[in-house]
């Protein structure tokens, strides 16, 4: 088996500490304000009570893993340090230490409640199950893969304690893969929806201002997770030491994208903005004006003065909707489920 290239393991675990810690402080300071910002909206009681609970759930699981982290670069660089066979670096590079499974089950856990909130808010954009068949399976292969990659880990013989070793290689390539494209998948579909919703819904209400930022809002935060994904796979199959570091930082990465979403959409106006009174009161244009001029009345026709130009314009009930309603009113759910 090759070295491990890079920087050493006792440096990467301080550089991997650090960062994990300024980007947990940010998801921190994220998290606080997505519950202000979801407390705020009007929202059902079932919509905020799941989004608080999603967001403490990946506060608590970053919370737990950067706490185990910091008691294991305490262990390796101080109490440890004189006392482990080999040093400071052999003690990192040990995954039987109970502080690297943790981490491991911790960052797996982290990983299947990301992916599984991006699969959920995917449904509940398509509404079939058919559509995310294939990221619903992805996630199971990352359940299985993950639990063999962290149980061959733990019991990894002891010639061969680390990440590297080709016992745990397969395990470790194929979780990773998985997460990558369960993601990749997933927000693929969401912003496929988001867009073709838009698409139908922009010749009624000129919303394209309002859904192409949701768009970007989806995108980047799916390019952002991703990224990091690809980086770790990179540094693992190069073996790289900066596979340590890149993956103490997947974890406040998930809930930072996670709150990022949140925040952003909640504080946009878009479709899920629009009230029921609104939409009764929707006038949309007929098929074409039929005059010469070719000119249609700019203003809106009030439903409650009882007039009706059947050449210009309709009025349109909330309570019997027409297909460009339907529309609308579809691409108003799937804004608002992409928070």
């Amino acid at each position: 088996m090759a070295l491990p290239n890079g920087i050493s393991l006792d440096a990467a675990a301080i550089v991997s500490t650090v960062l994990e810690g300024i980007l947990y402080v940010f998801s921190l300071l994220l998290f606080l304000w997505t519950v202000h910002t979801v407390l705020r909206r009007n929202n059902t009681t079932r919509v905020i009570t799941s989004k608080i609970i999603i967001a403490a759930a990946l506060l608590v699981l970053s919370t737990a893993h950067l706490a185990v982290n910091v008691v294991r670069t305490i262990e390796g660089l101080v109490l440890y340090r004189d006392k482990y066979p080999g040093g400071t670096a052999v003690f990192f590079e040990d995954v039987t230490e109970w502080s690297f499974g943790v981490k491991m089950a911790l960052y797996l856990l982290q990983t299947l409640l990301g992916d599984g909130i991006v699969i959920i808010r995917c449904y509940i954009a398509w509404h079939s199950w058919k559509i995310v068949s294939m990221p619903i399976f992805l996630w199971f292969a990352l359940v299985l893969t993950g639990a063999s990659c962290i149980f061959s880990l733990v019991h990894d013989p002891e010639t061969t304690r680390t990440v590297f070793a080709a016992e745990t290689a397969a395990w470790i390539s194929r979780f990773l893969a998985s997460t990558l494209l369960a993601n990749l998948f997933a927000t693929a579909l969401l912003v496929y929806r988001l867009w073709t919703n838009a698409s139908a819904a922009d010749p009624l209400m000129g919303w394209r201002p309002a859904t192409a930022p949701l768009l970007r809002i989806i995108a980047d935060a799916g390019l952002l997770y991703s990224a990091t994904l690809v980086a770790v796979l990179l540094c693992y199959v190069t073996k790289n030491t900066g596979y340590y570091v890149l993956m103490d930082m997947a974890v406040p990465i998930i809930s930072i994208t996670f709150y990022m979403v949140i925040i952003r959409v909640s504080t946009r106006k878009g479709p899920a903005s629009i009230t029921k009174s609104e939409l009764a009161t929707f006038v949309r244009p007929r098929d074409r004006c039929t005059s010469k001029s070719g000119s249609c009345p700019s203003s809106p026709i009030s439903p409650s003065s009882g007039e009706r130009h059947s050449d210009v314009e309709e009025v349109v009930s909330f309570e019997e909707p027409v297909y460009p309603i339907k529309t609308l009113q579809r691409a108003a759910s799937t804004d608002e489920a992409s928070a």
